[in-house]
């Protein structure tokens, strides 16, 4: 049941038949394991089916809006961060067609999943923070069957190749590659501009 008041505080767990729980996710995408967290929120009975909102972090991935995360799953909302291919123990390469794949697979994946979590399909939303806001509207454009989508400050990836050198330079510069695992120094610059109009 979703009650906004427990948005920030905890909810009195003798009122719960199902304490919450939180569930580690390694799930295959493009032939790799990308992991997650899926976390679960309380519920009154065991039949009751929670809205999901999965959550795609930006670049690099240091802020994951993870106390975002939690205030949702205390007020009945499941919550699901993961790491995409190549980045903060995701195996593969880190790129950002794979960024898109990533959120496909993952998405995909708790879809299948939903009876074992108590998730209710029909209710499944998307946010995405910046590199994430890319994704997620990359995504829905190719059909992604998310009920809703919320975008926080969206990066457009096509646009950063195409017009503003300088600024795209700083997303890929060595400081920031060290977080990654690319296949070479160029390849986020060369994924950018093969698909900037697609993107």
């Amino acid at each position: 049941m979703l009650q906004e008041k427990y948005l920030f505080e905890d909810q009195p767990l003798e009122e719960m038949i199902v304490p919450i729980d939180g569930v580690t996710l390694a799930v295959e995408s493009g032939g790799e394991l990308i992991f997650g967290r899926l976390e679960l929120p309380a519920v009154q009975n065991k039949e009751e089916r929670t809205p999901l909102l999965l959550m795609m972090h930006g670049h690099p991935g240091i802020s994951r809006n993870i106390d975002l995360a939690m205030a949702l799953r205390r007020a009945g909302i499941a919550t699901c961060y993961f790491s995409y291919r190549g980045i903060w123990g995701s195996r593969g390469d880190y790129t950002f067609s794979h960024v898109i794949e990533d959120t496909q697979a993952m998405f995909a994946y708790l879809q299948a999943h939903a009876d074992e979590w108590r998730l209710d399909p029909k209710r499944f939303y998307v946010l995405g923070h910046s590199m994430g806001g890319f994704s997620v509207m990359n995504c829905l454009a190719q059909g992604m069957p998310a009920r809703g989508a919320i975008l926080m400050a969206p990066c457009n990836t096509g646009f950063l190749a195409e017009s503003q050198n300088e600024v795209y330079k700083g997303l890929t510069d060595p400081a920031a590659c060290m977080y990654f695992t690319l296949r070479h120094d160029m390849v986020l610059r060369e994924d950018a501009e093969q698909h900037q109009e697609e993107w």
